[in-house]
This record gives C-alpha cells, sequence and structure tokens, in this order.
C-alpha cells in the first residue's frame, strides 16, 4: 500500500539545518568563553589576589613600624613633665595594626578559599566539558540525519514530479488515440432483442 507524502518545503529543512550550524557553533563559543572565564576567576584569586594582599601586609608592617617609631621618637623627645598627648600618633599606630590585622586575615581567607574555589571550578568544568561532548556528538548526528531527510525527500519530490510528468503525457496520448464517443441512439429507434 502506498502512501503519498505531502512535502510543502524542504528549503525549509534546509534553512532549520542552517540554524541548527549556528546553535552548534554558538554553543561551542559559549561553552569555551565559560570555561576561559571560571579558570580566569580562579588565576584571579590564586594569583592576583594573593599577592595583593601580601603586599598589603608588607605595606601594613612597613605603616605600623613607622607609626610606631614616630610615637616613640615623639615620646622621647619631650620630658615626661612635658609630653603632649601624642593622640594623632596614637591612632595611627592602633590604625596600622588594625589595617595589618585585616590584610593578614585576608590572606589567611585566601589560602583557604584557594582549594574550595579550585575544586568547584573543577567541578564546574567537568559539567561543561559533558555539555561540549552533547554538543559535538549530537548536533553532528542530528545534522546528519538531517541531512539525510533532505536528500531522501528531494529524491522524493524529483520523483513525483517525474511520475506526474509521465502520467500527464501518458493521459495526453490515450487522448489523442482514443476513437470517437459512440453516438448516442435514435430514441424511436428499437433494437431487437434476441429471442430464445
Amino acid at each position: 500500500m502506498s502512501k503519498q507524502v505531502n512535502v510543502q518545503s524542504i528549503d525549509t529543512l534546509r534553512q532549520f539545518r542552517a540554524s541548527l550550524r549556528e546553535y552548534s557553533d554558538a554553543v561551542q563559543d559559549v561553552l569555551d568563553c565559560l570555561q576561559l572565564e571560571s579558570q580566569r576567576t580562579v588565576d584571579w584569586v590564586q594569583y592576583d589576589r594573593a599577592a595583593y594582599w601580601r603586599s598589603a601586609v608588607r605595606e601594613a608592617s612597613d605603616l605600623l613600624k613607622q607609626a610606631s617609631t614616630t610615637l616613640e621618637m615623639k615620646q622621647l623627645v619631650i620630658a615626661n613633665a612635658d609630653r603632649p598627648a601624642c593622640t594623632e600618633e596614637r591612632k595611627a599606630v592602633q590604625n596600622a595594626r588594625r589595617r595589618m590585622r585585616y590584610s593578614e586575615q585576608q590572606v589567611d581567607k585566601i589560602k583557604k578559599l584557594i582549594p574550595a574555589l579550585q575544586h568547584e571550578a573543577d567541578e564546574f568544568q567537568g559539567v561543561l566539558s559533558k555539555l561540549a561532548q552533547l554538543v559535538e556528538s549530537n548536533l553532528p548526528t542530528a545534522m546528519a540525519s538531517l541531512d539525510r531527510t533532505i536528500e531522501s525527500l528531494t529524491k522524493y519530490t524529483l520523483l513525483q514530479q517525474s511520475s506526474s510528468t509521465n502520467h500527464q503525457i501518458k493521459s495526453s496520448t490515450d487522448l489523442s488515440e482514443s476513437p470517437p464517443p459512440d453516438e448516442p441512439s435514435n430514441p424511436n429507434t428499437t433494437t431487437a432483442e434476441p429471442q430464445s
């Protein structure tokens, strides 16, 4: 039993295949970008921020030494009875200590953060690589299937067109070769029926 397929537009399938190819390229670009960004984030924390806070500790240490020295010198220069309160110098020492403690805390936080961040980045990379495998294997398979479908439908429409053309040619040939239709019979004449 043969069934006919009503193929409206193979071009739509071709356009869909082209769009699928563009989608595949776009997804691959996004995956590459995400992988780079996740690694860049880890590198930024591990190298840039770690170096920044170590440098901040050194600067705070230098600032603390300088503030302590300034306070000691001010206290030594003036006799005990005439000694001013040295409030500005004491505040400078306290601020330098706070800054140094804060910078040291940041160094410790980064040391603790780096392994956790690296673990999360590795997990994320794993998910991205699974998605990349899907894109690399499933989308080309889908495009190949579309190619086969387009090819089959193209052959089918060509076959239908040639079959339709052959049928039209045969019909026109049959009409030209057919005998003229019988003349209508005269209602006044009767035909004799054979008697038995």
